[in-house]
């Protein structure tokens, strides 16, 4: 896991500080330092905020990590049920990976309850647990379950045809549980293109010797 780093940014004035250890409340200032705080130097938050629409008690998150590969890794706000003409309503989150991997594009869940990892307060749960950043990086299907992109889009537009009363699925409902998932992708990413740079320096060497 990576040192602290200050983020740089138009939005963020004079840098950035950690919240206080007795802060209950967060701002998306607070969450972008958050994310930052857990993924590695190759990945930067390119977008970030709440949506909140009126008389709805749940925050849901916005929040869309780059790769410097380009690959992504959303927090998407989504309402399961969709059934609220004229007014856009947020009761969930979905993790959506785009990127050069057999196992991308992808709606990615966790495959069991985060919310043993966090606490009532906003940053209380910090920092991630190392045994499941750690099972997450070495056997990542463990820990998450990656559905093609296109059958998740296809179950969506057969409930919304149907009128399904279950709503739809392939969503993570707790704001803190959903960033956690996202964390745990972007850590497996980071994984996987480590690996494979080490992998490609080790076949690029016969052939710079034959050179």
């Amino acid at each position: 896991m990576p040192d602290f780093r200050t983020i740089s940014g138009e939005d963020v004035q004079d840098g950035h500080v950690p919240p206080r250890d007795d802060q209950t409340g967060h701002t998306i200032k607070d969450v972008a330092w958050y994310i930052d705080q857990h993924t590695s130097e190759d990945w930067h938050v390119d977008k970030a905020g709440f949506r909140q629409p009126a008389k709805v008690k749940r925050i849901c998150l916005l929040v869309r990590l780059v790769h410097e590969s380009g690959t992504t890794v959303e927090c998407l706000p989504i309402d399961p049920w969709g059934h609220h003409p004229g007014q856009k309503m947020y009761r969930a989150h979905r993790i959506v990976a785009s990127g050069d991997h057999d196992e991308l594009p992808a709606v990615v869940t966790p495959r069991s309850d985060l919310r043993q990892f966090t606490n009532e307060t906003r940053f209380g749960h910090l920092p991630l647990p190392e045994s499941l950043s750690e099972q997450t990086r070495t056997d990542p299907h463990t820990v998450l379950k990656f559905h093609d992109r296109d059958h998740v889009a296809d179950i969506d537009q057969t409930i919304h045809e149907n009128g399904g009363k279950h709503g739809r699925g392939y969503t993570v409902k707790d704001e803190k549980e959903a960033e956690i998932c996202l964390l745990l992708v972007a850590q497996w990413l980071t994984s996987v293109y480590n690996a494979q740079e080490t992998f490609g320096s080790l076949v690029a060497m016969p052939q710079e010797l034959a050179d």
